[in-house]
């Protein structure tokens, strides 16, 4: 509550308007009354104090409780900033500085939690692009893997490749060797047939020579039965006896020449039919290596078909990862962007704590400067007020001793009544120049105040006019002090107004 009173202050307030603010400042408690507490709490945590007096704050209020029930009501107030303007215009700017400062000093907390949320933040996308890099890194990592599974899929595949070409060029061969031993076959059966018509003939010629034979044997001994019957024809048949031995001699050679020729015809049969049995082994040979060669052309085809998947395969998961290696890259460069905003945000949320902490070191500084130059006005007040009273209570005597002189001599009294009577004449002060605040000031401008002069009633006697000299002198003070803030610069000299304020106070001697 007492923030948001604070906040109602503002610089170019009237005179009601001060009171009231100044009033509710110090009534803490919301009692429509200021306890001593109260006021003692307020002024310390304001730092007003009166030095140059016998009395303190504490005294002061002692003074202005009218009633003595321990409360300062609002008409007491308002007495009282009658009283002592400056102490009003103090407290009130004093008060309003001061929620100024904890509202500046909230907002540096603020700033700092926010700043403490953006490093948070800003740390976070830190181990957020960390986690992409290394994903990134990981994933490039499986980029290369996938690259060199490619690699060694294509070289499997080309050796697929040559391993199918040497088959179908095996093959290629093994086929036009069975041709080449089938066409063996047949030449060689062919000779083996003519092999074989060679020995019949063979076969059939000694049989023709052997029935010669047998008939040359039967002529023969039909012959010798001829040569012993008819011996006497033996000469002459000696001669066709032994032409016909001859003959039969020449058929016997003959004979066992065919049969020569038979075992030789028989042996190249044998040999023929060795290597057309040879011949057919190794064409089934030849045909078996030609559906082996024809089994490892369809192997090494499904195996080019397959290698060929598997180079599809790797192709395809390296595109994959490929693609994720970019997906990876941009979520680096974005979280390396969100980084970037964060460090820049939280440089930009630091500046600007600086800057409000900057200005709130220069807001008390010159606080407290102004605060260091408004005592001896405080004081200078304080002693002008005592100065008065005891004008007044000089005065209250002086009335005193003439009401029992005129009692005693018979003289009717003076007409002119005391300060503050109802028939008391007013005579007006004229109001002290107030300089504009200035807008130029880098901070919120707490010092720009405006004094308003309040008419004094004074009555005609020369203490009245002493007092009236005092109050002259309070107002003068109290105008410059509000000058003094409300001008931009430090040109104020607190010596010159002292010396003023003196010299005014001892103008009724």
């Amino acid at each position: 509550f007492l923030y948001f009173i604070g906040m109602e202050l503002h610089d170019h307030a009237t005179f009601s308007e001060k009171v009231r603010g100044a009033f509710d400042e110090l009534d803490q408690h919301r009692q429509r009354g200021i306890t001593k507490e109260e006021w003692s709490i307020g002024m310390k945590k304001l730092r007003i104090e009166v030095m140059s007096t016998d009395y303190t704050v504490t005294d002061l209020f002692d003074k202005l409780d009218l009633n003595r029930d321990g409360l300062l009501s609002f008409s007491e107030f308002q007495r009282f900033a009658e009283l002592y303007p400056t102490m009003l215009d103090s407290i009130y700017y004093r008060s309003k500085d001061y929620w100024t400062d904890i509202q500046q000093l909230e907002s540096i907390d603020k700033a700092k939690s926010e700043l403490a949320a953006l490093q948070d933040r800003e740390d976070d996308s830190i181990t957020a692009l960390r986690e992409a890099q290394r994903h990134k890194d990981s994933q490039e990592q499986k980029v290369h893997v996938a690259e060199n599974l490619i690699i060694e899929r294509r070289a499997e595949e080309e050796a697929a490749q040559r391993s199918l070409k040497h088959a179908e060029e095996a093959t290629s061969m093994g086929r036009q060797a069975v041709t080449a031993k089938a066409e063996d076959v047949v030449r060689l059966r062919e000779e083996e047939r003519e092999w074989e018509s060679r020995v019949i003939e063979c076969q059939r010629s000694v049989e023709q020579l052997v029935d010669t034979l047998k008939h040359h044997d039967a002529d023969v001994a039909a012959s010798e039965e001829r040569l012993r019957s008819i011996e006497r024809m033996l000469i002459e048949q000696k001669r066709e006896v032994e032409a016909r031995i001859q003959a039969r001699d020449h058929v016997q050679y003959e004979v066992l020449t065919c049969q020569g020729r038979e075992q030789a015809a028989h042996s190249q049969l044998v040999e023929a039919q060795m290597l057309v049995q040879n011949a057919i082994h190794l064409s089934q040979q030849a045909e078996a290596d030609v559906a082996a060669m024809m089994d490892a052309e369809r192997a090494a085809a499904a195996k080019l078909s397959f290698a060929t998947g598997e180079v599809l395969k790797a192709q395809a998961a390296k595109d994959a990862e490929y693609r994720e290696f970019q997906n990876c890259k941009e979520r680096e460069i974005q979280r390396a962007t969100i980084v970037e905003s964060a460090r820049a945000a939280t440089e930009a949320h630091l500046n600007a704590i600086r800057t409000l902490e900057q200005r709130n070191v220069e807001f008390n500084h010159h606080r407290r400067s102004v605060e260091g130059e408004e005592a001896p006005l405080l004081d200078q007040e304080a002693l002008l007020r005592e100065q008065r009273d005891s004008l007044e209570e000089r005065e209250n005597k002086l009335r005193s001793d003439v009401h029992v002189f005129t009692s005693h001599t018979g003289r009717s009294p003076a007409t002119s009544p005391r300060v503050g009577h109802k028939y008391a004449t007013a005579v007006p002060v004229p109001s002290m120049p107030v300089a504009s605040p200035s807008p130029s000031h880098v901070l919120s401008p707490p010092y720009a105040r405006a004094q308003r002069a309040e008419p004094i009633h004074l009555s005609s006697t020369p203490f009245n006019l002493a007092a009236h000299n005092l109050s002259v002198a309070v107002a003068a003070a109290a105008a410059s002090a509000s000058s003094y803030r409300d001008s931009s610069t430090s040109s104020f000299s607190p010596s010159r107004l002292r010396a003023t304020a003196l010299a005014a106070s001892r103008h009724h001697y």
